[in-house]
C-alpha cells in the first residue's frame, strides 16, 4: 500500500489529485479496505471520469491511472 506510488504515477501523467485515502468502506455486513482517490471536477471533466473513484486495491489504482487519457469529443459525421 503506497500512497506516494499513486501521486508518482498521477504527476506522470500530469493530474493533480484533489485527495487520496485508504479507508474503510462499509458495505452490507461488513467493512473493507478501499483506495479513495478524489479528482477535482476539472480534471475529472478533461478526462471523462467521475470525480469520486474508489478501487480495491493499489494495483487496480494504478491500472486505472496508466489507462487514464485526454478526453476529447467525437467528431460529428
Amino acid at each position: 500500500m503506497s500512497k506516494r506510488k499513486i501521486l508518482s504515477a498521477m504527476k506522470r501523467k500530469g493530474i493533480q489529485v484533489e485527495r487520496i485515502s485508504y479507508e474503510w468502506e462499509p458495505t452490507p455486513g461488513e467493512s473493507v479496505p478501499a483506495w479513495n482517490i478524489q479528482l477535482s471536477a476539472e480534471v475529472a471533466d478533461s478526462f471523462g471520469e467521475l470525480e469520486f473513484n474508489q478501487f480495491d486495491s493499489l494495483r487496480d489504482v494504478l491500472e486505472w491511472v496508466d489507462g487514464l487519457a485526454p478526453y476529447t469529443e467525437p467528431l460529428a459525421t
